[in-house]
């Protein structure tokens, strides 16, 4: 989804320049979209041939340049059903020590379902205030909301019960600029966007609705780092904020992929809600014939439970005191036989007759045991099912000797004589093709390059690790060189992007850490890390190798810290 916003006018475009009817643009629950923003200071006229706006000498289609001498630029991209940030809370208890794993509990008049999964609650009195990060959050008791502490939080002052905590609230779906793909100096704003989030599935999983009508609209939030900590570690630039914009729901059931089914009553129902909206009357009545006694009930007010009953409707223009006109027969198939009940049951042997028979799947050290299974359908449930009960229906799936049909000396050979075969090529000469990801064997294993304090990286390995362990307090990351797989020296080229993770084993603390010319680090890179528990510790970065022109191989790093652990 391309988006197109007017800073100066405030007015919102589709990416052909066109402005948004009522309730649009949309995205469907639960889809994953890239959602592009391009800001303008200046804009043209529409496309009238349909094609996408691009900004060019004379079309009027002026990109905004406001943000670019702001450093630090972040944006997010949400949609909620209100304007609130915090939600009232106060201790269920006296806090006086937070380690990983405590519980705080918290009264609360909030939902569970608005509360972010893991975020950041904020204890204060009336001098002090804490900031504690929260991994899990459960509902204890009624009113009460427990969150489980994250590591790294510290508590210089205690806390009473009763103090007050402010409780972030949940939105219905949120994104964060894509650094890579956004250009912040021209206005450009990219985002990933999964339109799905707990509190939006407790909205839309359980109930019928084909549009979000409380939805308040899409806001991009553009903002800066200022350094500070605390609450105030950002300041908001601007909020362009896109009223119209919808939440739908669909038939699709997105389990399984597959349109719900309509039955016939909602196909008859539909055509009397077609008069109803041509300004008609509609009275439904049930029997198998139209006497003068039949009873005729206003469509309105039929249960959904009755429809079925219902076999002739009658209309007129309403508010007119017209007749009704002559009866006329709902259309239904013929009424079919009564359903019956079906128990399915699935058992695994390890041969063809039943022998170690289980209801139960399970594998053996070294050969798939259970190598046979067997379904069955009975019309009468089977209390203790057994192996007798399967007799004939066993066939084989599985053993880690089950040949291909191609190689099993068993199965008759089957070939064709190379004179027979019809419409083969004179010559198979090899020319430049692509292979999708599927047809890559192996592509799911993260490939190695081990070596002491390394400073090149690699095309196709994914994991760069450093063999030496860091024994003093400095870390220095500086990869000058990057090569191909088959070790020649690797040039980027425009459209590049690679992703490497960068190993690092630590016996002490590192209290400092510096970075090559080419390595970028992005916001929120640390300047010291320390062990975990007093141990030996692995410390994990991630670099993102994109295109620059000019620089050395034509490449910037993108550096920045994943995590730390002791899996060393």
């Amino acid at each position: 989804m391309k988006l197109l916003y007017d800073v100066t006018e405030n007015r919102w475009y589709d990416a052909y320049g066109a402005g948004f009817p009522s309730d649009h643009p949309q995205i469907p629950y639960g889809n994953s979209e890239r959602v592009t923003i391009q800001l303008f200071s200046h804009v043209g006229e529409t496309n009238l041939y349909g094609g996408e706006i691009e900004p060019s000498a004379g079309n009027g289609w002026v990109k905004y340049t406001g943000y670019a001498n702001v450093s630090n630029i972040g944006a997010v991209l949400a949609t909620d059903n209100n304007f609130l940030h915090w939600l009232k809370g106060e201790l269920n208890q006296a806090l006086t020590t937070v380690t990983e794993g405590t519980a705080v509990a918290v009264k609360t008049s909030a939902e569970l379902e608005d509360i972010p999964t893991a975020g950041t609650i904020y204890v204060r009195d009336s001098t002090n205030e804490a900031a504690l990060t929260y991994k899990s959050r459960s509902q204890t008791a009624a009113g009460v909301v427990s969150f489980v502490m994250d590591a790294g939080n510290t508590l210089s002052h205690n806390f009473a019960q009763g103090d007050a905590v402010d409780v972030p609230e949940a939105v219905y779906a949120q994104a964060e600029m894509n650094p890579t793909l956004s250009d912040k100096n021209n206005g450009l704003f990219v985002f990933d966007f999964v339109c799905y989030s707990e509190k939006l599935r407790n909205k839309m999983q359980y109930n019928n609705i084909s549009m979000l009508d409380d939805c308040k609209g899409l806001e991009l939030t553009v903002f800066t780092t200022n350094g500070n900590g605390g609450r105030n570690v950002i300041a908001i630039i601007n909020r362009f904020r896109c009223a119209s914009f919808r939440i739908t729901g669909g038939i699709a059931d997105l389990a399984t992929g597959e349109p719900a089914s309509m039955p016939q009553e909602s196909a008859l129902k539909a055509i009397l809600n077609a008069y109803v909206e041509d300004g008609m009357e509609v009275q439904c009545a049930a029997g198998d014939t139209i006497t003068p006694s039949t009873v005729w009930v206003d469509y309105a007010e039929i249960e959904p439970e009755d429809f079925q009953q219902m076999r002739w409707f009658r209309i007129r223009i309403s508010n007119s005191g017209a007749e009704w006109c002559d009866p006329i027969p709902l259309i239904r198939g013929a009424t079919g036989a009564a359903g019956q009940s079906v128990y399915p049951y699935i058992a695994y042997a390890s041969n063809d007759l039943g022998a170690d028979f289980t209801m139960t799947w399970s594998e053996t050290t070294g050969d798939h045991a259970l190598k046979y299974t067997a379904f069955l359908l009975s019309t009468v449930e089977i209390a203790t099912p057994t192996a007798s009960d399967f007799a004939g229906l066993w066939v084989r799936f599985g053993g880690l000797d089950l040949l291909p049909y191609w190689e099993d000396e068993n199965q008759p050979e089957t070939s064709v004589d190379w004179e027979n075969v019809d419409n083969k090529p004179e010559t198979f000469t090899p020319s430049e093709h692509t292979h999708i990801v599927n047809y890559l064997t192996d592509k799911a294993r993260n490939t190695v390059h081990s070596a002491a304090s390394p400073d090149t990286l690699y095309i196709g390995k994914d994991i760069i690790v450093n063999s030496t362990t860091v024994s003093g307090t400095s870390l220095a990351i500086d990869f000058t060189a990057v090569k191909s797989g088959s070790g020649t020296p690797y040039l980027f080229h425009e459209g590049d992007v690679f992703t490497w993770e960068y190993w690092v084993t630590a016996s002490s603390e590192i209290t400092t850490i510096t970075t090559g010319s080419n390595m970028v680090p992005l916001s929120g890179f640390p300047s010291s890390l320390s062990l975990i528990g007093s141990a030996t510790t692995r410390h994990v970065f991630k670099i993102r190798g994109v295109y620059k022109s000019g620089a050395t191989n034509n490449a910037k790093f993108l550096l920045s810290y994943e995590y730390s652990d002791n899996a060393v």
